[in-house]
């Protein structure tokens, strides 16, 4: 603990190698990216059903304490790479275009495709309730985008954070390719600017219907990926 911080450092093991090569190599495994484990808590989240409501009370690991308007502040863990790490950066940014996402390579400042194994991404993607779908990256293709690539995405309508590794290698009979997927719900935002807060609004509950008659915005989803080499 160091500057009122709890930093983690853990261990990556290499479960998708077969056993046999990793006594023939003599090593395995690695040590993550330190990094800091905060108390993360967001305002005005808003629940547009009794089944949203139902999950982040029953499965999502928060704390939940209720305001008034129907409205809520979430209580969670975040984790995030120590700030040290901002400091090996080499200097060399690619910015991508904010809009529509569509398939389509990378390139760096002097146009040439992003070609690297070693890579740090973050980005802001906005997903739409009325349209669920999926969104993400791909890293360490080949290059013809088909023989070997791996998928990082997520899947607004199943909530799942997935790493897709069904082609990450053809060299099948030393590496296994399952997939990894986690659950990941994102908030609904309820702007405190719009008065759900006024007085004589008491829940955003119909007590006749059981239906929510509150609106909030899709918050985006904030992800960052950290690839070195075959680390991901």
């Amino acid at each position: 603990r160091k500057h009122d911080r709890q930093v983690l450092w853990a261990w990556l093991p290499e479960n998708d190698k077969i056993v046999d090569i990793e006594r023939q190599q003599s090593w395995a495994s690695a040590v993550t990216v330190p990094r800091e484990i905060f108390i993360h808590e967001r305002e005005n989240v808003v629940f547009l059903s009794a089944e949203e409501e139902s999950w982040f009370v029953r499965d999502g690991p928060h704390i939940i304490q209720q305001e008034a308007g129907g409205i809520a502040m979430l209580t969670t863990l975040g984790v995030k790479p120590i700030d040290e790490i901002e400091h090996l950066r080499q200097g060399n940014t690619v910015s991508i275009p904010t809009g529509p996402m569509k398939t389509e390579l990378l390139t760096d400042n002097t146009g040439d495709l992003l070609q690297t194994q070693h890579l740090e991404i973050t980005a802001t993607l906005q997903f739409n309730d009325a349209d669920p779908g999926k969104a993400g990256f791909i890293v360490r293709s080949t290059d013809d985008m088909a023989e070997e690539l791996t998928k990082i995405y997520f899947d607004h309508a199943t909530h799942e954070l997935i790493v897709d590794r069904e082609n990450s290698t053809s060299n099948t009979e030393t590496y296994e390719t399952f997939n990894d997927r986690g659950v990941f719900r994102l908030y609904h935002i309820r702007d405190a600017a719009v008065g759900v807060r006024d007085e004589g609004v008491e829940d955003a509950r119909d007590g006749s219907s059981g239906e929510y008659n509150i609106e909030g915005e899709l918050e985006p989803l904030y992800i960052r990926i950290l690839l070195d080499n075959s680390v991901l």
